[in-house]
């Protein structure tokens, strides 16, 4: 699959868990969901950031083909260990996510007990510089695979995107000075983990597979799998995704969070 239907399968697997949790439990908090959705369309893309030209390892240019390099030969090439279950591919991702935004915190638990205040200011600077890498990768991320619900084309622009992600990731750091709340941490990590699976399924169903407890496995049968950016993805995926992403965001903001002239849940 491409990245312009990974990205909205991610959404909607992430309007899907926040539209069930509002069902089962309660109204998420506005700013929880917000995450949620952001890191279900990021996971959904990371996948495939083991291609050199795929569209997350050109977000940034050398900033993220050089990562993105050194994951396709990590991962063993284009659709491996990035795209088996079997190796645990999305608790990967979530882990080596939450583990970034967590490192300010950790840092600051490491050096409390440091007494020369140049080590613990470079130690500082170093953690949170780390935290808001992950986040503007997520929101960088985010941007891309939302591209279809964003006016305008800036999102596929390197320099633009890397501004607007580098800027949300400081507002991000600015808001929370002394690091993510832990519920922040475990909604990215369940977010990634989402948007890794749905990013897997979507390439089982294409004709090249993904790989599985050693062979290739398949969500569709023979005479029935997607070529990959084919009018059968864009008819048969992407465009029932989108509809569906519209009618679940136009449900969740309409009834859970008052917007369109209901009353307001809680935002925070």
């Amino acid at each position: 699959m491409m990245n312009s239907t990974h990205g909205p399968t991610g959404l909607a697997t992430g309007l899907l868990a926040a539209t069930t949790y509002r069902a089962v439990v309660e109204t998420p908090p506005l700013s929880l969901t917000v995450w949620l959705l952001a890191s279900s369309v990021a996971g959904a893309l990371l996948i495939d950031m083991d291609h050199h030209s795929s569209s997350p390892a050109r977000l940034w240019g050398p900033l993220t083909r050089v990562p993105a390099a050194a994951l396709g030969k990590l991962a063993g090439g284009h659709r491996a260990a990035t795209h088996d279950l079997s190796k645990g591919a999305p608790i990967a991702f979530a882990i080596v996510l939450a583990a970034g935004l967590m490192v300010p915190q950790l840092v600051a638990g490491i050096v409390a007990d440091v007494r020369d205040p140049g080590v613990i200011w470079v130690c500082q600077f170093a953690a949170r510089l780390t935290g808001m890498a992950v986040i503007a990768l997520i929101a960088g991320l985010a941007f891309v695979g939302a591209a279809a619900f964003i006016p305008g084309r800036w999102e596929g622009d390197g320099v633009w995107n890397f501004i607007v992600s580098w800027l949300t990731a400081g507002a991000v750091s600015f808001a929370y000075p002394s690091g993510l709340p832990s519920s922040v941490v475990l909604v990215v990590g369940g977010g990634v983990a989402l948007g890794v699976v749905v990013g897997i399924a979507g390439d089982a169903m294409t004709v090249s597979g993904v790989p599985c407890f050693g062979r290739a496995r398949h969500l569709l049968p023979r005479g029935f799998r997607i070529s990959t950016d084919s009018r059968a993805e864009v008819l048969l995926v992407r465009v029932p995704v989108l509809l569906l992403c519209w009618w679940l965001g136009w449900r969740l903001a309409r009834d859970g969070y008052g917007f369109f002239g209901l009353q307001p849940a809680a935002y925070f």
